[in-house]
C-alpha cells in the first residue's frame, strides 16, 4: 500500500468501519448484501426501489452529493467543478439505471447491480459540465464484489480505474471520476471465485454506519485521486 492509502485504511479501521479488501464474487442468487435494484435478477429480492439524488453544488468549493439509499455517493474536492462566467453553482444529478437499458458489456461479463449515471449542468445556463477540474470520488454500491467497473464513452464500455472496498454494510467501488458519465460494475461468472462476505445474510443495511464509513472512504479516495490523477495527467489503465 502507498503510505497515504495505508493511513486511510488505518483511520477507517480505528473508527470501526471494518474496511477490508474485497474479493471477487461469483454466487449471485444467494449470499448477496441487501441492495436496491432497478430490476432485480430472477430469484433475487430487492430491498426496494433505488433513489435518485439531485443537489446544487458551489463552483470551486468542496462538496458532497448522494442518494438517500446511500448507493451513490460523490465527493467533490475543491476545484473539481470548473468556474464559468456568470455561474455560481452546478446542478448534480445521480441516477440508477437498469443495465438492460444500456449497451451490452464486453463478452463474458455480467452486470453487478444497477447502472449509475452522473450528470452535471451549470445552474444558470444549463450548459453541461463535460470535464472536472480535479477528479472526484464516486462511490458505487454493489450486491456483491465486482471484478471490474466500466464507463460508457461514445457508446462503448471502457475500463474505469476503481478501488474495491468492503465494510460491514456491503460492497463499494470507488471510481476516480474525471467527467460526468455512466458506469456499470461487472463480474465474470467463469473466473470469479466465491467471496468471503461481511455483512451478508438476512441483516439489512444500517444507513448511519454505511453512510459514515463510505464517506470516510470517499474522502480518502478523493485525496489519493488528486495526488495521482491531477490535471493534465492521463488516467492509467485498470489495474495500474
Amino acid at each position: 500500500l502507498r503510505p497515504a492509502a495505508a493511513a486511510a485504511m488505518a483511520s477507517a479501521s480505528f473508527l470501526g468501519f471494518g474496511l477490508a479488501a474485497a474479493a471477487p464474487a461469483s454466487a449471485h442468487s444467494e449470499g448477496l448484501t441487501p441492495y436496491r435494484y432497478v430490476a432485480a435478477p430472477p430469484g433475487v429480492a430487492s430491498e426496494g426501489p433505488p433513489e435518485t439524488g439531485t443537489s446544487t453544488q458551489p463552483l470551486g468549493q468542496a462538496g458532497f452529493a448522494g442518494t438517500t439509499d446511500n448507493q451513490m455517493q460523490l465527493t467533490l474536492p475543491e476545484g473539481a467543478l470548473p468556474s464559468r462566467a456568470g455561474e455560481r453553482g452546478a446542478r448534480v444529478t445521480l441516477e440508477q439505471l437498469d443495465p438492460a437499458d444500456l449497451p451490452d458489456l464486453p463478452t463474458g461479463l455480467e452486470p453487478e447491480g444497477n447502472g449509475y449515471r452522473v450528470t452535471m449542468v451549470y445552474a444558470t445556463s444549463q450548459k453541461r459540465v463535460t470535464r472536472l477540474g480535479i477528479p472526484a470520488s464516486l462511490g458505487l454500491s454493489a450486491p456483491a464484489a465486482p471484478t471490474s467497473v466500466y464507463e460508457l464513452v461514445d457508446g462503448a464500455w471502457l475500463p474505469a480505474h476503481f478501488a474495491p472496498a468492503q465494510s460491514d454494510a456491503g460492497f463499494t467501488s470507488v471510481v476516480a471520476l474525471e467527467r460526468p458519465g455512466t458506469f456499470l460494475q461487472a463480474y465474470d461468472p467463469a473466473t470469479a471465485p466465491a467471496a468471503t462476505r461481511q455483512g451478508s445474510g438476512e441483516r439489512g443495511l444500517s444507513p448511519g454506519p454505511a453512510l459514515a464509513g463510505a464517506t470516510v472512504l470517499l474522502v480518502a479516495a478523493a485525496f489519493l485521486a488528486m495526488r495521482r490523477w491531477g490535471p493534465g495527467r492521463t488516467r492509467p489503465a485498470y489495474g495500474a
